[in-house]
């Protein structure tokens, strides 16, 4: 049986954007002399400027998209995707460590494909759970490998880690789901503009938070440190947030948000292989197995969306 063209299309351009996501994991890591609350200012601040020098060359054309009604939905979506979604992610990161922060993102396949199942004409959840279960076991996999490496709970820094990786899941599930609707309904908006609406209201939160964020902690003096700060910045805020942003938008288009959730399977893939390089270790046995678990689900989602008709049916 073949795979239809969008299916296909949609699938890779989930795993490009899953390898540019992962980038995410891996950069509080490099710039800990800067607070979680820095990067994330520092990051949308380059992301909104990027943004705008864009915009000016499309003004025309998105001029009339920025009606107040785009604009405060472009907002709200700016902040559970990209401003609280990565601040509790960072903080996750710094308190719990990748893995975990990783396990938890990773039950967003779960959590946005069973909000997908309740769209009329979605593949029915009985058809998904195999996938997700496979999913979830992975998951579980990375959970159990943590702790048996030394992970402990008996502080309160890793606990509040959870915590607040739990809030980061459910921050971006709320954000996958709203954009993935919003761009099913408004098809004379195209992915790219919609990205860089987003862009430019997540641009104008980043300097929003700029002072509060050069007050909030010490920062260092030695210039060594800033150049790899603001190096760490335009490269996340490129690659992670101006281009994987608009290829997701793709993905979005593409596939029924019941797939949409399994392909976020991805991040959590890339953002474990970097982890890997970053501690110069090569992965043990459960998290083989884990990854192999998370490719297993991705492909039982596809084939589950083999002969299901297609929701979104906009020009991407």
């Amino acid at each position: 049986m073949t795979i239809p063209k969008n299916l296909t299309l949609g699938v890779i351009f989930a795993i490009v954007t899953g390898a540019l996501w992962g980038l995410v994991f891996v950069a509080p890591k490099t710039v800990t002399a800067f607070s979680p609350l820095m990067l994330v200012a520092g990051r949308y601040l380059v992301y909104g400027l990027l943004a705008l020098g864009l915009v000016l060359f499309r003004l025309r054309q998105i001029l009339p998209l920025l009606t107040a009604k785009n604009l405060a939905i472009a907002f709200g979506l700016a902040i559970i995707g990209n401003t609280l979604y990565y601040l509790l992610l960072t903080n996750a990161i710094l308190l719990a460590g990748v893995p975990i922060a990783t396990l938890i993102i990773g039950l967003m396949p779960v959590t946005i494909a069973l909000v997908g199942c309740l769209q009329k004409g979605a593949v029915p959840f009985m058809r998904l759970a195999p996938a997700l279960t496979l999913g979830t076991a992975a998951i579980a996999l990375i959970t159990l490998d943590a702790f048996g490496t030394g992970l402990s709970l008996g502080t309160a820094g890793p606990i509040i880690g959870m915590v607040l990786a739990m809030g980061a899941l459910l921050s971006w599930t709320g954000f996958a789901v709203g954009n993935s609707f919003f761009l099913e309904r408004h098809a004379d908006i195209s992915s790219e503009d919609w990205n860089l609406i987003i862009g430019l209201v997540t641009g104008l939160q980043g300097l929003a938070l700029m002072p509060v964020a050069l007050n909030h902690a010490p920062l260092p003096t030695d210039t060594s440190l800033w150049l790899n700060f603001l190096f760490v910045c335009v490269a996340i805020a490129f690659f992670a947030s101006l281009v994987a942003n608009a290829l997701w938008n793709r993905v979005s288009r593409l596939l029924p948000l019941t797939l949409v959730g399994p392909m976020v399977l991805f991040e959590t893939l890339f953002a474990l292989l970097y982890g890997f390089a970053w501690e110069q270790r090569l992965p043990q046995f459960l998290e083989i197995a884990a990854m192999l678990l998370m490719l297993a689900s991705v492909l039982l989602s596809i084939r589950a969306h083999r002969t299901q008709p297609r929701l979104h049916t906009q020009p991407a």
